[in-house]
């Protein structure tokens, strides 16, 4: 936790790997998945404030070789919307998630990706989008988005142990290892790159895809919506901007309450879990003087919905697929 600042609190729980003692500190490596966009952002805000580009620049003044689906999105695609998501187009993650693609490789590819609803029309969650926004950050700058984070926000803030590699990994001590089920270790997320700490927060840009879900765990909010980076709500009269994050087995949330000047983040390295979206609600409502909520209860209620409803989903792909075997094979 931090107020202004300073750290009012770092502690850690638990073991860094199952079945073994070593225990987690405040100084734990954790993976943090999409709470990096947060990074991005900030180097593009400061690349903003020398003049180097503007939040509505073109996306091909920067990556004049850079191509979607459709002409017109190509053309009109802006820095502002790879940063709120407006693309229009789906995920695609199978495209950097343990691909061996390299990142130039990745964003070529995305060309391919066909829209999933028109450009501009609704909020779509989008990473590789980011991963543009970073390389964006990479043309303005002259310079890779990695070492733009390590001097531009590693450094000042002494994150001394924070790195943007995966294979940088196994040299380093007191590093949590990824647990989810039968699978270890950690996913090779360096193709996603751009993909965390804000200099400003901004105004809401577009709707959250994900508004009506909230809607349920969250009935007593008036402001469910997406800025640049960050998700924005409001809890006992004071705006809280927050991320959250995962890669497999790792899991991150970050909250920071504009009121108080107070920020939380929480780490796990466990999948399928809502600890840390949990603790960060309780810790912001604590903050912000809002009504006291189960939050471990109303989060519990919902990851147990989410699984029946993909529980089904399921269940109506094996209920049409085709058995036997196929014509090819007679």
């Amino acid at each position: 936790m931090v107020r202004n600042d300073s750290i009012i609190f770092a502690k850690g729980y638990g073991v860094r790997e199952i079945g073994k003692p070593d225990p987690v500190t405040a100084d734990t490596v954790f993976a943090i998945g999409s709470t990096s966009k947060a990074f991005t952002v900030g180097l593009l805000g400061m690349l903003v404030d020398e003049k180097r580009l503007t939040w509505d620049d073109r996306v091909t003044k920067y990556l004049p070789s850079f191509e979607l689906f459709d002409s017109y999105a190509t053309r009109d695609l802006t820095i502002r919307d790879l940063l709120t998501h407006r693309s229009g187009r789906p995920r695609g993650d199978r495209l950097w998630a343990n691909s061996g693609y390299s990142r130039a490789e990745v964003l070529r590819r995305v060309r391919f990706l066909e829209p999933g609803w028109p450009f501009r029309s609704r909020y779509g969650y989008q990473n590789i989008m980011f991963l543009a926004a970073g390389t964006v950050a990479e043309s303005a700058a002259s310079k890779s988005w990695d070492d733009l984070v390590a001097e531009r926000i590693f450094r000042p803030l002494g994150m001394s142990r924070s790195v943007t590699s995966v294979t940088l990994l196994p040299a380093m001590t007191d590093v949590a290892t990824q647990f989810q089920r039968d699978r270890h270790g950690p996913v090779d997320s360096d193709a996603a790159g751009a993909g965390n700490l804000p200099r400003q927060c901004t105004p809401p840009r577009c709707t959250s895809g994900s508004a009506k879900r909230m809607r349920k765990t969250h009935p007593e909010t008036h402001l469910l919506s997406y800025g640049l980076g960050w998700a924005i709500r409001d809890s006992g009269g004071m705006k809280v901007v927050s991320h959250g994050g995962a890669i497999r087995g790792n899991a991150g949330a970050g909250r920071a309450s504009a009121g108080t000047e107070t920020g939380v983040v929480v780490l796990t390295n466990v999948a399928e879990s809502s600890l840390p979206t949990a603790m960060g609600y309780k810790l912001v409502d604590l903050y912000t003087a809002g009504p006291p909520k189960d939050w471990s209860g109303v989060l519990l209620a919902s990851t147990k919905a989410a699984g029946d409803r993909a529980a089904e989903e399921r269940r109506k792909v094996e209920a049409g697929r085709v058995m036997g075997p196929s014509r090819r094979s007679r």
